[in-house]
């Protein structure tokens, strides 16, 4: 019969291993060149994503602007492709887009449960429906294992912690200015991203590279805006 010692025993190894492995991680993320840390790239996200080799991608994380709404069922396509078979792809989505975008993106991935992104003190005006609101949908598709709760409040680096682990390669195809690529350097993650737009792309860089100067073992927020 196990004891309660025996478990509380067990949860402590179980605990230290975990912790061992999470070291083992951020120090070969050390090791790698710097090309193999950061890739950000001036282009569309469907070039970036034929490009990547199939079944390569630990997961995708991406904050859409609005007006690439249409472009979320060839999102799901191409990343049901690039996705290692444990992968996960987490998308957010306007409420007003969320109908059409379930059922274009489940066409091609498997859907598995819809986060809340909640924007901390920042209410937004929906006009068209009469709602105010401050939170908005975080879909989450793909057969990853990792455990995660789902409620984010309004920090991307939280998000990325939630769903990869270090050393993954992460993708973000609609970069913007670099959120979630400054979160993977924070948090010993690779990261490969893109934007159409040069400007946004070059902040992404800019602000990675001075992430990349501070110490990349300690989980903190090395760069929080630039």
């Amino acid at each position: 019969m196990r004891t309660y010692a025996m478990i509380k025993a067990k949860r402590a190894l179980d605990k230290a291993e975990a912790q061992r492995k999470l070291q083992a991680a951020r120090e070969q993320f050390l090791l790698l060149p710097e090309t193999e840390k950061v890739d950000l790239r001036v282009c569309q996200m469907q070039d970036l994503l034929t490009e990547i080799s199939d079944s390569s991608l630990d997961a995708i994380v991406s904050d859409p602007p609005e007006e690439c709404a249409r472009f979320y069922g060839e999102l799901a396509e191409l990343a049901a492709t690039a996705l290692k078979p444990r992968g996960t792809l987490a998308v957010t989505c306007g409420q007003g887009h969320l109908p059409q975008v379930l059922a274009e993106m489940a066409e091609h991935i498997p859907y598995r449960w819809t986060m809340c992104y909640l924007a901390v003190d920042q209410a937004v005006q929906v006009w068209d429906s009469n709602v105010s609101t401050s939170w908005k949908p975080l879909l989450v598709f793909g057969r990853g294992q990792k455990w995660m709760g789902d409620v984010v409040k309004g920090d991307m680096e939280k998000l990325v912690e939630r769903l990869t682990e270090p050393g993954m390669l992460v993708c973000d195809p609609f970069l913007g200015p670099g959120e979630i690529a400054v979160a993977c350097v924070n948090l010993t993650r690779r990261i490969i991203g893109c934007d159409a737009d040069k400007s946004r792309v070059e902040k992404a860089r800019a602000r990675t590279t001075l992430a990349r100067r501070s110490d990349p073992r300690v989980c903190g927020r090395a760069v929080a805006f630039l």
